[in-house]
Order: structure tokens, then C-alpha cells, then sequence
């Protein structure tokens, strides 16, 4: 999209709870195949418009960081904010 995205970005107190890993392309270990039916033919059109390609395979051996999981649940829970990083 011509954006430049910056990992070292802070983020401010009031917005932490939605800070999870500042990364890209980890829907790839959420997503299951039935995720992939349900999201690929809606979804078709709007990255055909916007120059993506309709790649749509997942991880082999999916791994979800605990922090970004149920841990990132966990703190939503109890009130406790992640850290800066």
C-alpha cells in the first residue's frame, strides 16, 4: 500500500489494552481452514482492489505467544496493561 510501518512505535497508556505484537501475517497461525472458507470469497475482491495477492495458506505448525493469547486475555481480565516494548 506504500506505507512504511514502524515496529518501534509507543503507544499511548490509554490505548495499551489493544497492543498485542505490533506485527503482520500471524493471522496465519489463528486462522483453520473453515476460517480460510468463510474469509476468502469476501474478502477476494477488496485485496484484488487494493493489489494483494489471494494467498491464503497457513502455517504448517501453528504457535500463538502466550502473551498475545491467553495471556493478552488474561490481562484484559485483571486490569493489567502490557509493557512497552
Amino acid at each position: 500500500m506504500g506505507v512504511d510501518v514502524k515496529r518501534d512505535v509507543e503507544v499511548p497508556d490509554h490505548k495499551l489494552r489493544v497492543v498485542r505484537s505490533k506485527r503482520y501475517g500471524n493471522w496465519r497461525d489463528w486462522f483453520t481452514p473453515e476460517d480460510v472458507d468463510l474469509y476468502r470469497p469476501r474478502l477476494r475482491a477488496i485485496l484484488e482492489r487494493f493489489g494483494y495477492p489471494d494467498e491464503w495458506e497457513l502455517n504448517d505448525k501453528p504457535a500463538i505467544d502466550h502473551r498475545e493469547g491467553a495471556g493478552y486475555v488474561e490481562a484484559l481480565v485483571y486490569g493489567r496493561l502490557p509493557e512497552q516494548t
